[in-house]
């Protein structure tokens, strides 16, 4: 079974990832949000995952905030919270599902070209 990676390569970004307690109770505690499962966030360059979360819950959330990152990276973000998020989160399980049900896919969008 895969890990958690612990770090993700967003354009020219390398993300931290971590599921450390304290990391994501303090971006909760900053958001005021006692419910987040995930954050990402661009200038410290680290996403955080709830540890609490089983396996598959961690890896959607993780996809998830890779969405907000590839967002941020591109200036696609519209600082419109609300309506960014609720377009991430309808499409991300979907999104990981299909990823997952099809492995030749993936083999195909992550393969290096033939010819160099």
């Amino acid at each position: 079974m895969a890990e958690m990676p612990t770090s993700v390569q967003v354009g020219p970004f390398r993300f931290r990832v971590t599921t450390d307690r304290a990391e994501i109770n303090r971006f909760r505690v900053e958001n005021g949000d006692a419910h987040m499962v995930g954050q990402a966030r661009l200038h410290e360059q680290v996403i955080a995952i709830d540890p609490a979360l089983v396996l598959d819950q961690r890896r959607d959330t993780l996809l998830h905030e890779i969405r907000h990152v590839v967002d941020m990276v591109t200036g696609v973000y519209s600082g419109e919270r609300e309506t960014a998020e609720q377009n991430i989160t309808r499409s991300t399980s979907t999104l990981l599902d299909t990823l997952r049900r099809n492995p030749a896919l993936v083999a195909c969008l992550v393969a290096e070209d033939e010819g160099g």
